[in-house]
C-alpha cells in the first residue's frame, strides 16, 4: 500500500511539475522562464528516480540514478525563491532575478555539495524499496539549510503581506507560507516513524509545485491588479 502511495504522489509532483512547465512558458522574463524550466526538469528527476528505488531491483540503475535523489533540496528551493520574486513587486523593481538568486548561493554550494559528492547510504526499505540517506552529520546539516531558507522566505512573506494589500498578492504570500510550513511538518514527521504511516515528501513537495504553478499562471492578473491598485 505504501508503494502505491507513493507511486500516486510522484506522479502527482510530476504533473505539477508539468503545469508549472507550461506556466512559466508565459513569462515575458526570459532568465526567469530558463531558470525556472531547469530547476523544473531537474527537480522532475527525483520522482523518476524514487520510482526506481520503490520497483526496481537493478543495482546498477539503482547506484547511477543517486545523483537525482536529492534533486528537489535545489529545484523546489529556489523555485520558491523564484516564486517569491515573481509575486512582490518591491522585489522585481529593486533587485534583478540574477542578483536575487545569488544571495542564495551559500545554500546551492551546501545542496550541490551534497549531490555531488554522496555523503549518503543506500538501504532497502520493505515499504518503499530503497532508500538513499545521508550519514551523520549531514542530515542535520540539512535540516540546518532547509530551516535557515524557510526561515528567510517567511520573513519575506510577512513582509509582503503587511506591505501589500491586494487580496490576490496576500493569498499567494499565504499560501507560500502555507507550503513552507507543510515541508517543516514533513521534516519533523520524517524523523519519526511513529507519526505517520505514510511519508508525506512527495505530498508536500507536489503541493510546493503546485503553488509556483498557480503564482506564475496568475502572474498576469497580478500585474494588472497592481496597476489598477
Amino acid at each position: 500500500m505504501e508503494k502505491v502511495l507513493l507511486v500516486g504522489s510522484c506522479i502527482g509532483a510530476l504533473a505539477m511539475i508539468a503545469y508549472s512547465i507550461h506556466a512559466i512558458g508565459s513569462v515575458e522574463d526570459k532568465v526567469f522562464q530558463i531558470i525556472g524550466g531547469i530547476l523544473l526538469s531537474f527537480t522532475s528527476l527525483r520522482y523518476i528516480t524514487l520510482l526506481i528505488y520503490a520497483y526496481s531491483t537493478n543495482l546498477r540503475w539503482i547506484v547511477s540514478m543517486r545523483y537525482f535523489y536529492y534533486a528537489s533540496s535545489i529545484g523546489i528551493t529556489m523555485l520558491t525563491a523564484l516564486a517569491v520574486w515573481y509575486v512582490m513587486p518591491f522585489l522585481k523593481k529593486g533587485i534583478k532575478l540574477v542578483y536575487y538568486l545569488l544571495c542564495f548561493l551559500p545554500w546551492n554550494l551546501f545542496y550541490l555539495y551534497i549531490i555531488v559528492k554522496q555523503p549518503t547510504c543506500l538501504v532497502e526499505n520493505s515499504a518503499y524499496g530503497y532508500e538513499l540517506l545521508l550519514v551523520s552529520p549531514f542530515e542535520r546539516y540539512l535540516s540546518i539549510a532547509q530551516g535557515s531558507f524557510i526561515g528567510v522566505m517567511t520573513i519575506l512573506c510577512v513582509i509582503g503581506i503587511f506591505k501589500y494589500k491586494h487580496p490576490q498578492i496576500r493569498t499567494q504570500l499565504l499560501m507560500i507560507l502555507l507550503a513552507q510550513g507543510l515541508l517543516v511538518i514533513d521534516g519533523i514527521a520524517s524523523g519519526d516513524e511513529r507519526i505517520l504511516l505514510f511519508k508525506l515528501f512527495t505530498v508536500t513537495e507536489a503541493f510546493a509545485l503546485a503553488v509556483t504553478g498557480h503564482i506564475v499562471g496568475n502572474g498576469l492578473k497580478q500585474i494588472h491588479a497592481i496597476k489598477n491598485q
